[in-house]
């Protein structure tokens, strides 16, 4: 019967029965192989480990199944994995790449960005943004930016029946010039001056204007010109004495050139004073309440009638 070897790294087995001769150095090469087996030198395949602690053995390539570092930073470099390993299931922060096939339950702190998929929407807020009048830059559905419309409205100037009005591009008015017959004051009013029959007015504040009771030209009316004659306004009311009309004198006149008919004030001031007004001017100008002339002339055709009866009866 001749020698066999084992089966995994042929070892010698000394045939039974064989020279005793020969046993000795048989064994010999064993233990050799042995040894250069357990120090490293020579391969070995199949090792199963089940316990204890491997010292000795340097870094295992990725390609021989290994990490190929000693650390664990080392090894997820090594393998592409990143940092997410080091991550609790429950809480993942992801700073870069994509992902896809993954089901979100819930999500907290800043979101930048996820793209949906066909039926799903990623906001539950705003999703789009449309532009409206005298805008440009939409509909925006992701980011975007909205400005003014400068269309129709370009920097230059427009004149119009009261102003010229200067814009710039974005349709904001620059400046204002007038036109003939406009000012171009916005604001506070400068400045109100009383006009012919009024006073008041001022450069200041605010400012009144007033009907002065004196009116410079001839006047027209478009309706009747009243006073008041309420007699709840009125005290010591008495009946005229007609007769002073026979004192009063009806006379024609040229003034400003123009003819005209009428009393002389000073005249009418001596038999009834109350019917002259005297202005408060360099020449005390006289004028005449020509309406309260009425009441005589009332009086007076009532004492003519009175007069014309007693005749007719006798």
């Amino acid at each position: 019967m001749a020698d066999a070897t084992t089966t995994n790294y042929s070892l010698t087995k000394p045939e039974v029965g064989a020279s005793n001769d020969t046993w000795g150095d048989k064994l010999n090469d064993n233990f050799d192989d042995i040894d250069s087996l357990l120090g490293g030198g020579t391969a070995v395949a199949g090792i199963n480990i089940t316990s204890g602690t491997i010292s000795g053995i340097t870094d295992l390539a990725v390609a021989d199944g290994g990490t190929g570092a000693s650390t664990a930073s080392g090894a997820r470099t090594n393998l592409g994995l990143g940092s997410i390993s080091t991550q609790a299931s429950s809480s993942v922060s992801i700073t870069g790449g994509s992902m896809s096939g993954v089901a979100l339950s819930s999500c907290s702190g800043n979101i930048s960005q996820f793209t949906n998929n066909s039926g799903y929407v990623t906001s539950s807020g705003v999703t789009s943004v449309a532009t409206g009048t005298g805008l440009t830059g939409g509909t925006i559905t992701s980011t975007g930016t909205l400005s003014l419309a400068t269309a129709g409205a370009g920097a230059a100037t427009y004149s119009s029946g009261i102003s010229a009005i200067t814009v710039d591009a974005y349709g904001r008015v620059t400046s204002v010039s007038g036109s003939a017959g406009y000012t171009t004051n916005t604001g506070d009013i400068t400045g109100v001056t009383a006009g012919n029959g009024l006073t008041g007015g001022g450069s200041s504040g605010s400012v009144s204007l007033a009907m002065s009771g004196s009116f410079t030209g001839s006047f027209t009316a478009s309706g009747d010109v009243t006073a008041y004659s309420d007699e709840r306004l009125k005290d010591n009311v008495e009946t005229l004495d007609g007769s002073k009309v026979l004192q009063m004198r009806g006379v024609s006149f040229t003034k400003d050139g123009k003819a005209g008919s009428g009393v002389i004030a000073q005249e009418l001031e001596k038999i009834a004073p109350e019917l002259v007004h005297t202005a408060d001017d360099e020449m005390g100008t006289k004028s005449v309440a020509y309406g309260n002339l009425v009441g005589y002339l009332i009086e007076a055709v009532k004492e003519l009638s009175e007069k014309v009866k007693k005749l007719e009866e006798s």
